[in-house]
């Protein structure tokens, strides 16, 4: 009997109150659709000139049937019990096209788009835990034109706040998927550290904070694995050559069965005098031929709500959380062109209106939870990559299936069979 191995995905409906409404068409069912790509977080720029590149007539354009669709980009959830758009959901853009109407010339129109990444809230403890995109180094946006596009809205500032924000919690993550110890699931790791000839044992990172406050403390969160034969291993990370985080890793045994490796998670914490953070991380082998590698690590330095060398800051504040409150941002170094953006949604970004006094920008809002947002000078954009012209799909319309059968070329026939 010969057996064929068949991912198989079961589409399984519910009905009664658990049962969801589809739209009928896809939104690329009809017209013209063109695919962006974008690699990471921020404000981004299209001009008349990219649209001509897309092969887009831009000849009397109208500026507002200009659209933009898609879904954050950021990784679906595994749990089929969580909620996820049906289809493309239309964003938001901010126009600038001169008031005439007419999209042409040096005209040009602002979005938000989350990169492939993701940073998970942690509303307990008021911090965040990174999520790389394991599938994706890009998230995809698609760009069409006809009827009337959704843009941004304005928003008054919130009068009689009673919570203030000069400073915010910055996040960053680094890590380097390169290798997968069983060649089968989810867990990568990066670096590898040993004292083998042609490796080596010292690597070092360097990140730097602009507007850094350097009097308090920089949270770090670092992960690692090691693999040492009856002896335990440690890894020691200096920050600008002082201690700040150390992994002491049990060993592994030579069974069949034992682990591979193991790994270990630290938090720590450490302050410096200098915006340019620089990590060092040092295996200290434990028997012959042990190995070290770096999964990941996280920072969270605090930085002053400030412009200063900045194009682009996307920021929070966790401390002015809480029922009823209104917390007040005050941000320094400003120019007369800068916006601030809430982008707690970030698919419908709003612009908000506060006062330039001086290089100072406030605005106040609404705080019972989290809020984003991005302050932006009206220079140095982000570009979006062009990725093609897609043909128009429309599995909206398409009748149900009873199940679907995944498969590579070299197993069609017999999926064909089956």
């Amino acid at each position: 009997m010969r057996y064929t191995a068949l991912i198989i995905g079961c589409c399984l409906f519910f009905f009664g109150n658990a049962q969801r409404s589809y739209r009928s068409n896809s939104v690329l069912a009809n017209g013209d659709w063109y695919k962006l790509s974008v690699r990471n977080t921020g404000i981004y720029k299209v001009n008349a000139a990219f649209l001509q590149s897309l092969g887009i007539n831009t000849s009397g354009l109208s500026s507002s049937a200009i659209r933009l669709y898609g879904n954050g980009g950021q990784m679906l959830a595994e749990a089929n019990s969580e909620k996820r758009p049906d289809d493309l959901t239309e964003n938001a853009i901010l126009m600038f096209d001169g008031g005439d109407g007419v999209f042409s010339g040096d005209d040009y129109f602002l979005f938000f788009a989350n990169g492939p990444h993701a940073w998970i809230k942690d509303s307990v403890n008021k911090t965040f835990r990174h999520q790389k995109n394991l599938y994706s180094k890009e998230s995809f946006y698609f760009l069409t034109v006809g009827g009337t596009g959704l843009r941004v809205q304005n928003r008054n500032s919130t009068a009689s706040p009673n919570q203030q924000v000069t400073a915010f919690r910055d996040r960053y993550f680094y890590e380097l998927d390169t290798i997968n110890f069983l060649k089968s699931g989810k867990e990568w790791y990066g670096e590898e550290f040993s004292n083998t000839p042609g490796k080596t044992l010292t690597r070092n990172f360097t990140v730097s904070f602009p507007n850094l406050l350097t009097v308090m403390p920089v949270g770090v969160v670092s992960n690692v694995a090691a693999r040492s034969n009856g002896v335990s291993s440690s890894f020691t990370v200096r920050v600008n050559n002082a201690i700040a985080v150390q992994h002491i890793i049990a060993s592994v045994g030579t069974g069949t069965y034992d682990p591979v490796a193991f790994p270990h998670e630290a938090v720590s914490a450490f302050t410096t005098t200098q915006p340019a953070i620089s990590l060092q991380y040092n295996y200290q082998p434990g028997s012959l031929n042990s190995q070290g590698w770096l999964n990941w690590f996280e920072l969270f330095p605090q930085r002053q709500l400030s412009m200063s060398g900045v194009d682009q800051l996307m920021f929070r504040d966790w401390e002015t959380v809480g029922s009823g409150n209104i917390a007040e941002f005050r941000l320094q170094s400003v120019s007369a062109g800068t916006f601030v953006w809430d982008i707690t949604d970030p698919l419908n970004p709003v612009n908000i209106t506060g006062t330039l006094t001086g290089s100072e920008f406030r605005f106040a809002g609404p705080s019972d939870r989290l809020r984003e947002y991005a302050a932006f000078t009206n220079q140095n954009f982000l570009s979006p990559v062009a990725a093609g012209k897609i043909s128009n799909q429309d599995l909206h319309n398409s009748t149900v299936k009873d199940y679907l059968i995944i498969t590579p070329p070299s197993l069609l026939s017999e999926a064909q069979r089956l």
